[in-house]
């Protein structure tokens, strides 16, 4: 493997799976269910990548796939694959650009998200700490603590309790 190949997963559960190698490559030797695509230089390994993350994609591996307990794509079903290239490789690398430029926004708008729903949670906790600490609202100095209610309520279920009844058994003659 080098940089710039991209692995498919011809077989398996993950049929139609890819990854793109990038940087220096140890010696290396991959699968037998994986195929290694490599492109000329007028072709953008990332572009085709990001074809492969694609619903146009998707929808032609699962047309190509033979099989339903274990789905195989094969090197022929995968070269019909049908994908659009603009002509030069400046267009596909400005479609990159472009492509990774608004990736760029949703992992910064995923981010504010994330940071908000903890935000909420830790607004959420403040509430019920302060909801049980009697601080939500005027506490009103005639009503009776938390543990003399409780305990009321403890002594009014005990005596609404009915008693266990019991049964006679009868003695065999």
């Amino acid at each position: 493997l080098q940089s710039g190949d991209l692995v498919f997963a011809r077989t398996g559960a993950t049929v139609g799976k890819s990854f793109l190698i990038r940087g220096s490559v140890p010696e290396s030797v991959f699968a037998s269910y994986l195929i290694r695509v490599r492109f000329p230089k007028h072709i953008s390994d990332v572009y085709v990548w990001y074809f492969f993350q694609s619903p146009v994609y998707w929808k032609q591996i699962i047309d190509k796939s033979v099989g339903t307990g274990q789905p195989n794509v094969n090197g022929t079903r995968l070269g019909e694959l049908e994908v659009v290239f603009p002509e030069s490789i400046e267009e596909q690398l400005k479609i990159v650009e472009e492509i990774e430029s608004r990736l760029s926004v949703c992992d910064k708008i995923e981010e504010s998200i994330e940071q908000g729903l903890q935000q909420a949670e830790a607004l959420r906790q403040s509430i019920l700490k302060s909801a049980f600490e009697g601080k939500l609202v005027p506490q009103d100095p005639n009503d009776e603590p938390a543990s003399v209610l409780l305990e009321r309520i403890k002594a009014e279920r005990a005596a609404s309790k009915p008693m266990k009844k019991t049964r006679k058994i009868k003695e065999k003659a």
